[in-house]
Formats: C-alpha cells, structure tokens, sequence
C-alpha cells in the first residue's frame, strides 16, 4: 500500500478506488463504521465554537478526537459542556450513542481530556525560554511545580469517578507517573513539541471527560497560583477530548 509521499488528493483517490467514501477534506469515513465527524463540528461551529482539528484515535475503531481552538479558561470550559452537547446530539440524531467514559472497552485506550495551557502576555508565551530544558521559561517550571504538587488532592475533581482510574493504568498511553517531560505521554505533565515564543504550552493530561469543567479548569488555575510564582494572568486553556461512537 502506497500512502508516503502522496499529497492529499492522491490519498482521497486511492481511497476513494478502495470503495472508501470521502466525508470532507478533513477525513475520510471508511464504509461500515462513524468514524467522521464532519456534522457535529458543523453544529459546533454554528454554535461559535471553533474546531482546530479532528483525527481518529488509537483506541477502538469508533474512537475520534476533536480538538478546540484555545480560549481563555471560563470561555474554553463553556466550549467543553457545548462540545458534549453537540456529539452527543448529533449521534442520537444518527441512531447511535457517543460516550465519554473514561474507560468505555477493557484492555483498549480510554478517553481523556488533555487540557493544554499556557500564560501569554500580548503575542508573546510566558511558558518560552530558548534556554530551558524544553525550551520552558521559569514561570512555566512554577506553573507546573504547582499541578505536580497538588496532583493528588486534584484528582477528586480531575478523575472524579470509579471509571477514571480504570483508566490511569500503565500502557494505553495513560499518564501514570507523577513527572514532566518533553513528549512523554505516560507523564502527568507533557510539554509541547512546538518551542517558540508564540506556541510555547504545557498539557495536563489526567483528566478525563467525566470531570465538571467548571471546577476543573478552576482547580487547575488555583493550584498553580499557590506554587511559587503568582500567576496573575488567566490561563490560556484548549481542550482535546476523546469520544467514543456505539452503534
């Protein structure tokens, strides 16, 4: 099968040759399974909610990912509740139900909600220092300092349910050790592969899709101002989150 190199119409084409039906320019939707996305992020988008990507995701073959553009805390956590309304809506209007249970199959990956944060201030990221392990500045090493010392008490809120910790378990790309680090998905902290002074952000990845948002990106927040440094900038926070479609 030849896939490397083709430009994206060579890849539509040799789909479409292959008895695939091309959704939009995004993804294409093998036949047999709702692996696009295409309707609810049209309805996310009427509803203001801009959509940075989408992709399928390792887990089962009904798992997607839709990724929303940053925001500043209290506007991404309102995204976050019309996101859910949205996928949930639109596969009832299909026949089919979207959960976001943690952990929805047993011994596949489960669904998270990797919470992406950064401070800016004007153009420019606060987390960015070209000198830095990563490429992250003083402040962001306090602003993590604080989510790894209070990971713990944050968990009641972050993984709020019996089902969450049937998906912190090691393998399945779950964040099980307690530690930052450049692109590590088995860290509770990630940091981007994006350096530089525009891009510069760190991801939170414990939580998961059964956390109240409000009080999650509220825990976050505040347990980063009492670490060190007084972050007196709001965060700047995107949300990815993982769904699950069954027929």
């Amino acid at each position: 099968m030849r896939i490397k190199g083709m430009n994206s119409q060579a890849v539509i084409q040799f789909a479409k040759e292959r008895g695939a039906r091309t959704v939009n320019f995004k993804l294409v939707d093998i036949r047999g399974t709702w692996q696009h996305f295409s309707t609810p992020i049209r309805e996310l988008e009427g509803l203001g909610v801009l959509v940075e990507t989408q992709h399928h995701e390792v887990g089962a073959p009904e798992q997607a990912e839709i990724d929303v553009r940053f925001n500043t805390s209290l506007q991404t956590t309102d995204n976050m509740m019309l996101y859910k309304y949205a996928v949930k809506n639109t596969a009832r209007k299909h026949g089919k139900a979207a959960t976001f249970s943690p952990k929805s199959v047993f011994d596949d990956n489960g669904s998270e909600t990797h919470i992406h944060q950064c401070l800016w201030k004007g153009e420019h990221s606060l987390f960015y220092d070209p000198e830095g392990y990563a490429s992250l500045s003083q402040i962001a090493r306090y602003y993590v300092g604080g989510l790894l010392t209070h990971a713990p008490a944050s968990l009641a809120l972050v993984a709020a349910t019996t089902n969450s910790y049937k998906h912190l378990m090691p393998g399945y790309e779950a964040p099980v050790n307690l530690v930052f680090s450049k692109s590590n998905r088995s860290a509770a902290v990630r940091i981007s592969l994006t350096e530089s002074s525009a891009t510069n952000h760190i991801e939170f990845r414990p939580p998961d899709p059964t956390a109240n948002p409000y009080l999650l990106c509220s825990v976050l927040t505040i347990r980063t101002i009492q670490k060190g440094e007084k972050a007196i900038l709001g965060p700047i926070l995107a949300a990815r989150m993982a769904i699950q479609v069954i027929s």
